[in-house]
């Protein structure tokens, strides 16, 4: 099976599985644009570490 914009093909009998419904219904959150708990937790422990 190949990615269809709607969902997924058959490349030998170009059957299409039709998905557009269900990825219609998925909400995809927003890009989360903030520091990662890595950054976080590397400045936290050289402030303690001063």
């Amino acid at each position: 099976m190949r990615d269809d914009p709607r969902g997924f093909r058959c490349p030998s009998c170009n059957r299409l599985d039709d998905h557009s419904a269900e990825r219609a219904a998925v909400e995809i959150p927003p890009a989360f644009d903030g520091p990662d708990l890595d950054q976080h937790r590397h400045h936290s422990y050289r402030s303690d570490l001063s």
